[in-house]
């Protein structure tokens, strides 16, 4: 689907009421999860020595991982994260701290 017709059909990104759709709290669970398996996977490799791991996913993922590690202070309104843009966060003691962030404007 075009990003026109997404558009005329539910509105912007962050408004969007699209049927059957994962709700952004369920996609932020699942991110969460997943990159503390992916942590907990990696720590048990590499331990004693600290690591760093790259994970590449799509705009509306990193969006809810930054929103769980800023404390929902982020992403302003406004702000787009593109797919595979570069951020950092620091995964410690069981939470995520957002490190850098890179948005693009609106």
């Amino acid at each position: 689907m075009r990003i026109e017709e997404y558009f005329e059909r539910w509105g912007d990104w962050q408004g969007a009421d699209v049927p059957e759709a994962e709700t952004p709290e369920a996609l932020r669970a699942r991110a969460v999860a997943g990159l503390t398996k992916v942590v907990h996977d990696v720590r048990r490799s590499t331990a004693p020595s600290a690591a760093s791991v790259i994970v590449v996913t799509h705009g509306a993922l990193i969006r809810e991982v930054i929103r769980h590690a800023s404390g929902g202070t982020l992403p302003l309104e406004g702000e787009r994260l593109a797919n595979a843009s570069a951020h950092t966060v620091l995964f410690e003691r069981e939470r995520l701290r957002l490190l850098s962030y890179s948005p693009i404007a609106a």
